[in-house]
């Protein structure tokens, strides 16, 4: 972003996109992973998802429930550390009326340290 940008006028956005991108096409691949990190040997990735979702029972006897969910996880990782952890919430309403709720929260966490120790756990409720 500095090379490409820093210092310059803005003339327009596809200017300055084209100036980017003439940027990175002029590094040689081995610069380029280099600039992205890849050759530290460092990785990381995260996610995040959430919805609105409806239960139907194949029982129609039974009340439908409506809800939402929101889930992460995170991996990081280097030549030394481990780590990977994530996080569900659910909560669901009977669309009966009646009151009815389902609520889950789960958390889980596993990692390994320089020194090969272990560390996980989860809980759920």
């Amino acid at each position: 972003k500095r090379e490409a940008l820093g210092d310059r006028e803005t003339v327009t956005i596809d200017g300055s996109a084209l100036a980017a991108c003439q940027h990175i096409i002029d590094l040689s691949p081995e610069e380029r992973l280099r600039q992205a990190g890849i050759l530290s040997g460092d990785f990381w990735l995260t996610s995040t998802q959430e919805a609105w979702f409806t239960v139907v029972p194949d029982d129609s006897s039974l009340p439908n429930f409506a809800g939402h969910f929101a889930t992460w996880f995170g991996i990081s990782d280097n030549n030394r550390n481990s780590v990977t952890h994530d996080i569900l919430n659910a909560r669901a309403t009977a669309t009966d009326g009646s009151g009815a709720t389902v609520t889950i929260h789960a958390v889980d966490h596993f990692s390994v340290s320089a020194s090969g120790k272990v560390n996980m756990f989860m809980a759920c409720h």
